[in-house]
């Protein structure tokens, strides 16, 4: 499993069979409804496109994937962690800037907006419809849950680069 184009190559895309599913195969028939679930048929073709993975976290895994980011797309953010029903937040940046914080790499965020999230009894949180019509702008953004299971206390995702047009 896991999902194409990342860690290491960046996004791309990829043809997906409806209905929708998880992340846990996304070459899998059925793996992902990126228009959110709004009157697809099944067995129907589509074109997946999925933002550029940036790498960083270990714990987690961030994806977001559905048409181009251009006016009349949606595209769909699920965030898979190892703790189900935590707290997780969501955070942005304007520019790829790193830091380390126990022991993690993290991308430093210069935008001043935070989101809270409590992931699902699998661990994820999934954030459907995002319009494409936010740019033109390149955004970047990573994702943690907090997770007493770990050294540091949390499990953060890799870093996405979403890319507006």
């Amino acid at each position: 499993g896991g999902i194409p184009g990342a860690r290491g190559g960046g996004g791309g895309r990829i043809g997906l069979a409806y209905p929708p599913g998880g992340l846990a195969d996304l070459s899998a028939p059925g793996a992902l409804d990126a228009s959110g679930g709004s009157g697809a048929e099944a067995g129907v073709v589509k074109t997946i496109v999925c933002q550029r993975d940036l790498g960083l976290g270990s714990q987690s895994l961030l994806a977001m994937c559905g048409d181009n980011l251009i006016p009349g797309g949606t595209s769909r953010l699920t965030f898979e962690s190892p703790v189900a029903g935590g707290l997780a937040v969501l955070w942005f940046a304007s520019s790829f800037q790193t830091a380390m914080l126990s022991g993690e790499t993290l991308l430093v965020p210069d935008i001043n907006f935070f989101k809270f999230f409590a992931t699902n009894a699998e661990g994820q949180v999934v954030i459907p419809n995002i319009p494409g019509d936010l740019g033109p702008a390149d955004l970047y953004m990573q994702m943690s849950v907090f997770d007493a299971s770990t050294v540091s206390g949390y499990s953060p995702s890799n870093a996405l680069l979403a890319e507006f047009q």
